[in-house]
């Protein structure tokens, strides 16, 4: 069924150095664009300095070529093989972003059919066009960081999960590119501005505030989204439904809390004091309990709990393993890894197996 790989055939040259710019090449790849990332000595590589993450999954799929394209030899080579390539992935090694647009658009004229994907903090214009920034400030600015635990400080997300969302929406729009260049012929620009696109998964906070002038809480924290250690880690416990509250009533040995006059409706259980009492009562609960076999109490009640794993238990997930979501990319230093595989999967198969990371010379790549 099908015909091989997506984007056989498409090629790709990954000037970005940052985490959203590399995990934008990657799912092309994945689906089978030959892309190849271009490494300059001059601009630090934020993707290479991401530990093993960056080295071996950031950068699988891909062939690597070092070349310093602020040279006059290496910006000859660099434009020998733009006129090869179908999509340009930069995010400043073409120029900052206040003053790189005419760059694009000479390459756009000298090849009409080219697509660039650009990758910048703030986008291509307005007054903050150009600032820079790190995932906790886009974060911050995004306002995913504006409530803290608890009514607390705000804190900072562990993985880079902001930017590989970013880089994301930088794959949709390359692929949204590649389609309309198949209709009408020509390429184009393809920009991304990281805290737009944070901006997109931050919907639901914005357009509450924009109809009731009322700030979402942080959810996570407590009654009815909480998160509470056990006796051998965390359970999340989301308290939904009146049938949700009954079940856990009952996991909780605690029938007498069903019919209690503070707590019979959803609504007067919202009630911040209420909430309050019941965060208690439930923490102190779950302190208690095991993770394993209060999860599987709760599914039999229909009681949404789930285990809170850590990087351990979800490689060891008998779920990933049926799904064969897992690859193997044998690292020469550390030897065989687990690394995610695939993150959709196409009935035609049009995505392409996992290779390693290889390095390439000047003559592999412009002949």
């Amino acid at each position: 069924m099908g015909g091989g790989p997506a984007l056989e055939g498409t090629t790709v040259l990954e000037l970005s150095t940052g985490i959203p710019g590399a995990y934008c090449g990657r799912l092309l790849a994945m689906l089978g664009a030959d892309v190849v990332k271009v490494e300059s000595p001059r601009r630090p590589d934020e993707a290479r300095a991401a530990g093993a993450g960056g080295e071996r999954f950031l950068h699988a799929q891909k062939r690597s070529l070092a070349l310093d394209i602020d040279t006059p030899a290496g910006a000859t080579l660099l434009e020998r093989m733009v006129a090869d390539t179908d999509v340009v992935l930069d995010d400043g090694a073409l120029g900052a972003p206040a003053d790189v647009r005419a760059r694009y658009d000479e390459l756009l004229v000298a090849h009409p059919r080219l697509v660039i994907a650009s990758f910048s903090t703030y986008g291509l214009d307005g007054p903050r066009a150009g600032w820079l920034s790190t995932e906790l400030t886009e974060l911050a600015a995004g306002g995913f960081l504006a409530v803290g635990p608890h009514g607390g400080p705000a804190i900072m997300p562990g993985p880079p999960s902001g930017r590989c969302a970013v880089g994301t929406v930088g794959a949709l729009g390359v692929l949204l590119a590649l389609t309309a260049r198949r209709r009408d012929g020509i390429g184009q620009l393809v920009e991304i501005s990281a805290q737009e696109a944070l901006l997109h998964m931050l919907t639901a906070p914005t357009v509450v505030y924009s109809f009731g002038g009322v700030e979402m809480p942080r959810l996570g924290d407590g009654y009815p989204f909480g998160i509470y250690q056990c006796t051998d880690g965390y359970l999340g416990v989301h308290v939904l439904t009146q049938g949700h509250w009954t079940a856990l009533c009952r996991l909780m040995a605690r029938d007498d809390l069903v019919d209690h006059p503070r707590y019979r409706t959803g609504v007067e259980r919202a009630d911040p004091g209420v909430a309050a009492e019941l965060d208690v009562i439930i923490a102190e609960w779950v302190r208690t309990q095991p993770a394993e076999a209060t999860f599987h109490a709760a599914q039999v009640l229909r009681c949404p709990i789930t285990i809170v794993p850590g990087p351990l238990a979800v490689l060891a997930s008998a779920q990933y393993a049926a799904r064969e979501f897992w690859v193997t990319d044998d690292d020469p230093d550390h030897g065989p890894l687990r690394l995610p595989g695939v993150p959709f999967k196409l009935a035609s198969g049009a995505h392409a197996p996992f290779r390693s990371p290889t390095i390439v010379t000047e003559a592999e790549v412009a002949p």
